[in-house]
């Protein structure tokens, strides 16, 4: 005869079980990082050939610290509702509301030295709301900025670069872009282009 686990025997087993799977697990080194399932090329050879030694010989300052040529970009979207009318050749268009989707591309060279990130998602991302949110649930035309221009998606995109570069101005990152979904399917990006220098 099989004998019934209680509610509380049953939990205490779920418990029990979960705390050995956290115990077998290897800490995390810096260095190396946990290493909790076994990739399928640890040992022996990789599918095209290369020893396992060689697929993972990779250069942790290359990864803190990428050569020249190369930069980490962080990606972020924020979102807001907000209602225009645009003028073309003198005649007003209907007001009508968006859904605007704002994405953010920040880049930096390098990596925090023991963090291993460039910054903290919600650092940069409460900083990017409080501009964003200014914009939410208004008619654009009324906005200080957009009584000299029109609140067109392409000056909108400029604008938020404008504004945005100044609210991260003090962190580690160069903001790259800012791009305005004004549908799923068209949008506007305003982006920092870096030009060689000039021939001498």
């Amino acid at each position: 005869m099989v004998e019934k686990m209680s509610a509380e025997q049953a939990t205490r087993t779920t418990v029990e079980t979960l705390l050995d799977r956290v115990k077998r697990r290897r800490p995390f080194h810096a260095a190396g990082g946990a290493q909790e399932h076994q990739s399928p090329f640890l040992n022996g050879e990789h599918t095209d050939g290369r020893r396992a030694d060689e697929v993972w010989s990779v250069s942790r300052t290359d990864i803190l610290r990428p050569p020249p040529g190369y930069t980490y970009e962080m990606l972020l979207d924020l979102f807001f509702n907000a209602r225009h009318f645009v003028v073309m050749d003198g005649q007003a268009g209907p007001e009508h509301t968006h859904s605007y989707r704002v994405q953010v591309c920040c880049r930096s060279q390098a990596l925090h030295p023991q963090n291993h990130v460039l910054v903290g998602y919600q650092e940069v991302r409460e900083r990017v709301k409080q501009v964003v949110k200014s914009y939410n649930g208004t008619l654009l035309n009324d906005l200080p900025i957009f009584q000299k221009l029109q609140p067109t998606t392409e000056n909108l995109a400029g604008i938020l670069y404008r504004q945005l570069n100044a609210a991260l101005a003090d962190m580690p990152l160069e903001l790259v872009s800012v791009t305005v979904w004004e549908s799923p399917t068209e949008g506007i990006v305003f982006r920092r282009v870096h030009c060689p220098p000039s021939s001498p």
